[in-house]
Formats: C-alpha cells, structure tokens, sequence
C-alpha cells in the first residue's frame, strides 16, 4: 500500500482500509517491507499486534446492522480479518478460544488445535522472519490472504441484503442469523489457517530446494460467505405474480423463492372468456363472441372464440314456403323437411301454398247445362243450330216468291 498524499477526495477502498495496520512504507523512504517486523518505529504492520479491528459503518441501515467489525485475531500482514455483525452476536467460536499463548507453540511443530489466533500468529511469525533469507514465502501468502479477504469484502453486499430481510421478522431471528454465519465463517477461516500453515511449515521443514509455491487446492480454497438455511427465519409465504412468472414471496421481509413461468388455462363464465394460471393470474380476458349455433333438436348461442353455451332450447318450428318448396323453419334459422309443393286445383294439399301458374276454370252461366267436363256434343249442337238457321233462311225465301 502506497501512502498517498495531498489526495482527499480519494476513496480507499475496504481491502486497503483492512491493509492499513499492515503498511510496512512500502514505495516511501521508510520501506521495510524486506525487513522483519523487529518493532521499528517507522512501520505500522509489525509483529506486535496481537488483534487488529475496523469497525465499517454503513449509513441507511438499521443501528444493530449498520456497524461491521472485521476483525483479525493476528497481524495484519498475514492475516484475514472476519466480518461479524457485533452488536448482534449472541456467541462466538470456539475456535477463537485458547488458554495457549502462540509463543508457547514450536512455530514448525506445534499443534494448534486449529486455533484461528494461534494459527495467523505462527503463519505471520514465519513469514515475517524469513522476509531477507525466503520472501517467496511472505510474498505467496500475503497474495493469497489477501485474494480470500477481498472474496470475503466482494460477498458482503449479498449478506448484507439477506440480513436486512431477515432482521424484519425481529431481533431474534436477526441475532441467530448473525451467530450463525459468524460460527460458519470462522470454521471455514480455521480450516483455511490449518492448510496454510501446513504447507508453510512443509516448505522450512524440508530442503527449501525449489521457490516456495501454495498448492492448486490451497489456492482454489475460497470463502462460502451466505447465511445456511437454518439460520434463516420461518418465512409466511404468499403467492406474488406478474405477467410471465408467480413464486413465493414472505410478505414481511421479502425474501422471494424461484420464480416459475404461469402454466395458464382456459376458463370461462356467462359473460368472459380467459386464461388462468394455478397462481391465480389471469390474462387475455375479453367478453364471449355469440354465434347461434343448432343440431336437429336443439339450438343455443355459443361462443367462436372460447366454445362457451348457454341458453340451449327445443326448436319451435313454423311452416314456411317459396313458389316451389315448403319446410319447417325455427327462428334460430334451423330448417327441416323441406320438399316441393303438391298443387291440387291450385293448392298445395300439404301446406296450402297458392299455385302461382295455375288458372282457374271460366264459370258457367246459370241455365247453362252444367259442365261435365266431357266436350264431345259440342260440335254436334254447333252444326244443329247452323242448319237451322239455313232452314229458315230458305223458307223464308220461298214464302216471299209465292207472294210475288
């Protein structure tokens, strides 16, 4: 860490802020960053710290969350500071509690019980009093620390959110989350501490032949900073929706489950059509489009959208006719027994429709000898009346020439 100067409006950030009680002057004129932590006056970061604090605040959130302590339980240097939400700790882990002062264990070959403290003591021990005859070894693990602590800081905000809604359902589920993530963090941190040590103290304990190296599986080893499922408060859900999706949703703090995509189907009533998911959203609701639907018995209104009916009933039919047919027709339009007329004297005998072509017979005079329909004497009167008409033309013919 550089010092910087005359630069007020520069933001440091978290890791820099956590790195300042490990600033050795590095790029000053005081750099003892090659130097073992001897208790110069001119370093901050020296061997004589025995636990190092910040205390971050963060300004919009509620009092028992707004104050993160990171704290290291060693130097600086060599160390990752965990961040605890304090004031709402109820317990911490055991493995920050020892009777076993670090300086009481061999650096190479004590056991450390996996203490957190004791662990970062002997690792910055090591590293800082090999700094001129091996700085592989403080560079190396300086670079790694230093990578799982931002993987810590790059993790807050998440936490930082599933503690707020968790704080929602009240100081106590609040103060069990904390707890427990707190315990979670410090075992993963002493299981880290535990394999870092190691691989240092294989490293002096052997022929020192090649650069000091962490292995691939230390390196990969990262921090799982969340709150486990157990720790979280029991959730009243409510179904939440929108037009593509519906999930879970605790109406007192939040917290929503997975969403799903609605499975919608068709429903109806007597006035609408529409589709309905199981979550209760609805979509495309529209009113039904009425079209008179029939069969042989029966005619009702229906729907062309949906298929929707209602209002199925028996026909009522009337007779109706045209020049040629006559039928049964329904006032749904529905038809039946249609067939041709069957004229009689000018009448159809079925349904009593007027023959358009037919002519009716000239009537008879009265006197006149009632039709028979058989016109086989008419010639015969014809020629009757003719010779009796010439008979009496002739006569009178005959009388006029007597008289001369």
């Amino acid at each position: 860490m550089r010092p910087r100067k005359n630069d007020s409006t520069k933001k440091l950030s978290t890791l820099e802020v956590l790195k300042f009680l490990a600033f050795r002057g590095e790029g000053s004129a005081w750099d003892y960053s090659g130097e073992p932590n001897l208790g110069n006056s001119n370093v901050i970061g020296t061997r004589s710290q025995s636990e190092c604090h910040v205390f971050e605040t963060r300004p919009g959130m509620p009092t028992e969350l707004a104050v993160l302590q990171w704290q290291a339980m060693a130097d600086a240097e060599f160390s990752v500071y965990v961040p605890y939400y304090t004031a709402l700790l109820t317990e911490v882990s055991e493995l920050y509690s020892t009777d076993t002062r670090p300086n009481k264990i061999d650096a190479l070959t004590g056991d450390t019980e996996g203490q957190i403290n004791t662990n970062f003591h002997i690792i910055n021990y090591l590293c800082d009093m090999n700094r001129k005859t091996d700085p592989s070894v403080a560079a190396a693990v300086r670079k790694y620390v230093d990578t799982y602590q931002q993987s810590l800081i790059d993790q807050q905000e998440a936490v930082d959110e599933v503690m707020s809604r968790v704080y929602k359902h009240g100081l106590e589920a609040a103060q069990v989350a904390a707890t427990g993530v707190g315990k979670d963090l410090a075992k993963q941190v002493s299981e880290m501490s535990n394999l870092l040590l190691a691989e240092i103290r294989a490293y002096f304990n052997g022929d020192k032949t090649e650069e000091f190296a962490l292995s691939e599986e230390l390196l990969a080893l990262m921090p799982d900073y969340s709150i486990a499922e157990e720790y979280l408060p029991e959730h009243t859900w409510e179904v939440e929706f929108d037009e593509e999706n519906h999930w879970n949703e605790c109406p007192i703090c939040g917290e929503t489950q997975e969403a799903v995509a609605h499975t919608f189907v068709e429903k109806t009533d007597e006035t609408n059509h529409w589709e309905e998911c199981e979550c209760g959203a609805v979509a495309n609701k529209e009113g039904h489009t009425w079209v008179v639907k029939s069969d042989e018995e029966n005619h009702w209104n229906e729907c062309e959208v949906c298929g929707e009916t209602q209002g199925t009933a028996k026909h009522t039919w009337v007779v109706k006719s045209d020049e040629t047919n006559h039928w049964e027709e329904c006032e749904c339009g529905a038809t039946a027994n249609k067939e041709a007329h069957t004229y009689v004297e000018g009448v159809c005998s079925k349904c009593e429709a007027k023959d358009p072509t037919y002519v009716a017979p000239t009537p008879e005079k009265p006197g006149d000898t009632p039709s028979t329909g058989d016109d086989s004497h008419v010639m015969l009167y014809v020629g009757l009346m003719g010779l009796a008409v010439i008979a009496g033309i002739v006569l009178l013919k005959t009388k006029k020439s007597e008289l001369n």
